[in-house]
């Protein structure tokens, strides 16, 4: 078997691999989220486009055997290490002309920047149980920030970036509604009571994710607007306690009594070696930063900030 069929059996695996994994994760989520069809519709684009590169890889590898330079020299022996040849491969090959991908279909690039953008969409507990109105809509808006980032980035085109921004709304709108469902089952019981742990305000919750867009547009800065929303949202939740005193995640208020500092946690009992003891500040933080350079690939989406640690 030649390296350039034993490349060709490679680049044919890692289409299988990817076409699978793009096609559940970011079809599934457009199609869990108001879109018909999207699984079948990415894995038939990624593999028209492998195979696309398969064809192309082939007749390249046809007219020019020798192309990661290597036959006589004393590196001849890597010429059997697949990753490298497909490595060397793809080097040589850089300049071919892609695959023409516009009209309805979506590029890999862009599925890909997709793929990595519904890694972070983790609405299993995206909402602290401990958090109220305003923390639920700081965290809205950050995944609303992550959505914006990505539409922004030039490899994704604005039809995509429409359906996914689409399909994230409908998702933190899900969401909540579950919580709601959840809360509202509880009503008949007659021990809970529903006038110290109601529904949440989906009004109050779309206020700070809502304001955390506008500042954006004003600002046009990343840094800047997550800043200034966790202020708006840390304020206008403390401005709330005396208002909903009664109810107890504005009475306790816990999530954001600690959201700077929470050594308070882990004086005693609560210590655990493997425990994650980073506050929900420095949890935001790592998260959009690791998220930005990701997509952007600059540090300047980054949040920047010495904060270390702010008494609320």
């Amino acid at each position: 078997m030649n390296s350039g069929f034993r490349v060709h059996l490679a680049v044919a695996k890692v289409m299988n691999q990817r076409a699978d994994v793009f096609a559940e994760n970011v079809g599934g989520f457009l199609e869990n989220n108001g879109f018909v069809g999207e699984k079948e519709k990415i894995y038939d684009i990624i593999t028209s486009e492998y195979n696309s590169k398969i064809q192309q890889y082939s007749e390249y590898i046809q007219q020019n055997s020798d192309y990661a330079h290597l036959k006589g020299t004393e590196y001849e022996w890597l010429s059997n290490d697949i990753a490298y040849m497909a490595q060397e491969l793809r080097k040589a090959c850089d300049t071919m002309q892609a695959p023409d991908t516009s009209g309805e279909g979506y590029s890999l690039e862009e599925i890909s920047l997709a793929n990595r953008l519904v890694q972070d969409l983790s609405f299993d507990g995206l909402f602290d149980s401990l958090g109220n109105e305003e923390s639920f809509g700081l965290d809205a808006g950050m995944l609303l920030l992550k959505t914006q980032l990505f539409a922004e980035n030039s490899m994704a085109s604005k039809p995509f970036a429409e359906k996914m921004t689409s399909a994230v709304n409908t998702r933190i709108d899900d969401v909540i509604d579950k919580i709601n469902d959840r809360i509202l089952r509880l009503y008949d019981d007659p021990y809970y009571d529903k006038e110290r742990s109601p529904v949440y305000d989906k009004s109050e919750i779309y206020d700070v994710s809502r304001m955390m867009l506008k500042i954006y547009k004003e600002k046009g800065s990343y840094s800047e607007t997550i800043l200034a929303s966790i202020e708006y949202a840390l304020n206008r939740s403390k401005s709330k306690e005396d208002k909903n005193g009664i109810i107890d995640r504005y009475k306790m208020n816990y999530y954001w009594k600690r959201f700077y500092d929470n050594s308070e946690c882990f004086r005693q009992f609560y210590y655990s070696e493997g425990v994650d003891k980073r506050t929900s500040y420095q949890k935001l933080v790592d998260s959009w930063n690791a998220y930005a350079y990701d997509v952007s690939k600059f540090n300047d989406c980054r949040i920047k900030t010495n904060r270390v640690s702010v008494l609320v």
